[in-house]
């Protein structure tokens, strides 16, 4: 009702029909996000376009726990492993340096 600007919205009413549109559903989904202490996607407002449904998948929705790291340092992806492969195996090369200037 507030974001949407309506005197009363039901938990059956189409977010879309009733007026809603892509910039209010990221509104919706940080308002809602602040008062249930969830993390609420835009696109789950686009796939339950209901309150009623929209509650019942974020109930359904299990938070995931990233555990914190004190490590300083962070693994290598796959193509930084393999420039750091190619840099030792080369001994100091400039395959991916291409150095030149250019006028705009």
């Amino acid at each position: 009702e507030d974001v949407l600007g309506l005197p009363q919205v039901g938990t059956t009413d189409d977010f879309f029909r009733i007026g809603g549109d892509s910039i209010l559903s990221i509104k919706v989904t940080h308002k809602m996000g602040q008062k249930l202490g969830r993390d609420i996607r835009v696109a789950d407002v686009f796939k339950y376009k209901t309150i009623n449904k929209l509650i019942a998948h974020v109930k359904e929705d299990k938070l995931i726990e990233i555990p914190m790291t004190t490590s300083k340092s962070a693994p290598l992806s796959f193509a930084q492993e393999r420039l750091w492969f190619i840099e030792q195996y080369e001994s100091g090369t400039n395959a991916y340096h291409v150095p030149m200037v250019l006028e705009l």
